[in-house]
């Protein structure tokens, strides 16, 4: 998400506008979660955004510590708190997840953006789930059938501009919102995404990269 007065669209169709000095336009953050800010490293640099390499991992939480070194970064945020951030002015552009700065950007689209660089980005998936011991199952099930109704389900995305994947709800989705590549991305957009796996023992290296880079 970025500050349309202060930062060119331009810039941001590259994720050099974070990672190179000279490109930085002003204060900005990175999010404050480990799968999907060393994801974006990763895929800044050529290499698979699950890559367990070490060598690779190693060579993203240097670039990542070097961002993070430079006089305009504000260092790791929350996607709320970034794009809260953006909104107030104190920063120009900060990672966020999508629906939270579309909802912003539907408030004042001359002045806010939302960009996902030409080196690629991730997916992400909100699920329902009920736990194996849950004490009233039948009642969860009824509420997530009750919320998967589609126009209820609808109303949801209609709010919180984020993509639904019920089919039955599409009809009642907002028109603007299915054209907007920002939200429900084309099959171009869709060939720069990717989704997070499951690492298995093999995401601890991946922490101890993280932690590296927290802690300097």
């Amino acid at each position: 998400m970025y500050n349309k007065n202060m930062v060119k669209p331009e810039a941001v169709k590259s994720w050099s506008v974070m990672f190179d000095e000279k490109k930085q336009s002003g204060p900005f953050c990175f999010m404050d979660s480990a799968r999907d800010t060393m994801s974006i490293e990763l895929l800044y640099l050529g290499y698979d955004a699950n890559s367990t390499n070490l060598a690779e991992l190693k060579k993203a939480a240097e670039l990542l510590t070097s961002a993070k070194k430079t006089k305009n970064c504000q260092g790791f945020k929350p996607g709320v708190g970034g794009k809260n951030d953006v909104v107030a002015g104190r920063a120009v552009m900060a990672v966020v997840y999508n629906g939270d700065a579309e909802r912003d950007i539907a408030k004042d689209p001359k002045k806010l953006g939302f960009s996902i660089p030409k080196e690629g980005s991730t997916l992400f998936l909100d699920l329902t789930a009920i736990p194996a011991n849950a004490p009233h199952p039948d009642a969860a099930h009824k509420w997530i059938n009750w919320i998967l109704e589609a126009k209820r389900s609808a109303m949801l995305s209609n709010y919180n501009r984020y993509a639904t994947p019920n089919q039955a709800s599409m009809p009642y989705i907002i028109l603007a919102d299915l054209k907007n590549d920002e939200i429900y991305p084309s099959a171009d957009t869709m060939k720069r995404l990717h989704s997070a796996k499951d690492l298995g023992s093999a995401s601890r290296i991946l922490d101890e990269a993280w932690t590296r880079v927290k802690a300097q």
